[in-house]
Order: C-alpha cells, then sequence, then structure tokens
C-alpha cells in the first residue's frame, strides 16, 4: 500500500477514526462500503470539503 495514499485517505476522518481506519488496513481488514449508510457518506465528505475550504480561505 502506498503511504502517502493512505495518509490522504485517512485525513477525511476523526482522529479517533483515523486509528481505527488505520488499525484496518494494518490488519488488512475492511467495512464493506454497503455497510456504511449512504447520508453518513454523504454527510462525512461534504463537511470534510467544507473544513478544506476554511482551511484554505484561512491561508492555513
Amino acid at each position: 500500500m502506498n503511504g502517502n495514499a493512505i495518509e490522504q485517505f485517512i485525513s477525511f476522518f476523526s482522529e479517533e477514526e483515523r486509528t481505527q481506519v488505520s488499525a484496518l488496513l494494518k490488519n488488512k481488514e475492511y467495512v464493506p462500503q454497503e455497510a456504511i449508510p449512504a447520508e453518513a457518506l454523504r454527510n462525512r465528505l461534504l463537511d470534510s470539503a467544507a473544513e478544506r475550504r476554511e482551511e484554505k480561505g484561512s491561508g492555513a
């Protein structure tokens, strides 16, 4: 696995979620996307995109 790609991927999650996702990947486990409610996934992606826009706008 590409370490940079993994870091980019887990950056979309909270600190607690990053730990859990990293452990899943390290143990070669996964959560099927069908197990994640579509609305929850959509909200997470939209929130993350908004946070990134705010960070870029603040000069961070």
